[in-house]
């Protein structure tokens, strides 16, 4: 059990992908991915000064993409996952 939550966390932490559409850098930006320990659930916090259109991909091993989101028009988010669900080979 904690071999598959290690390797869903590392999954999460090195396949995480997050585009931002804008041509402005932001000053003060912000972006951090949080769990609760023993969980399975993950939270991405996200912050920007100026609102954009951020998307959010997770990939699996394989370089699958088994989550996709795109949050509009927003200057920030906090978005939980949960994997409990989720196989290690998915």
């Amino acid at each position: 059990m904690k071999t598959k939550f290690h390797l869903i966390a590392a999954l999460l932490v090195v396949s995480f992908v997050i585009a931002v559409i804008g041509k402005e850098k932001p000053t003060k930006a912000g972006f951090a991915i949080v769990t609760a320990k023993g969980s399975q659930t993950f939270k991405i916090i996200y912050k920007r000064e100026n609102a954009d259109t951020p998307k959010v991909n997770i990939y699996n091993a394989e370089s699958k993409v088994i989550f996709s989101e795109v949050v509009t028009n927003t200057t920030g988010f906090i978005l939980p996952l949960n994997f409990v669900a989720l196989s290690a080979s998915e």
